[in-house]
């Protein structure tokens, strides 16, 4: 039965086709240790632009995951604009060594360039995390599901 079940979701999570856009990051459904904080940072080149993110987040509760952070842009004609990310996860089921988690998560992306007020971009986005653990915890298969509302174009 447990094979059966972990086999289902990987079949599930193999896509036949996917429809994505940049930057194809997949969250786990995992937090950080309860009282401690993280801090992702990352950092991307293109031939006409250039990103350096930083993303702390912290569990003050225990099943509360807090991340703020953000990101300066630089494009090619030295135009410049700042990202500013804050988002809220929780977990309704814990991932146990070879076994599968559930969570859910909430969060706000603006994104501001030097535009006049009020024309700057963003999104409100929640998904919901599966992360399912095979071979002992040596492979784990992560899937997000979710909705996002683009400030733009509503």
């Amino acid at each position: 039965m447990r094979w059966t079940f972990k086999t289902l979701c990987l079949v599930m999570c193999w896509p036949a086709a996917a429809w994505a856009a940049r930057p194809f990051m997949t969250d786990d459904a995992r937090l950080t240790t309860a009282g401690s904080c993280q801090l992702e940072t990352w950092t991307r080149r293109y031939s006409d632009r250039s990103e350096i993110w930083a993303l702390p987040a912290c569990n003050p509760t225990g099943n509360l995951e807090i991340t703020a952070g953000g990101a300066s842009l630089r494009e090619s004609d030295k135009s410049h604009s700042t990202d500013a990310v804050l988002q809220i996860k929780t977990l309704f089921k814990s991932m146990p060594t070879d076994g599968w988690g559930a969570g859910v998560a909430l969060g706000q992306l603006r994104h501001s360039s030097h535009a006049p007020a009020g024309l700057e971009q963003g999104q409100t986005y929640l998904y919901v995390p599966v992360s399912v653990s095979f071979a002992n915890g040596r492979w784990v298969s992560h899937s997000n599901l979710g909705w996002a509302r683009d400030r733009a174009s509503g």
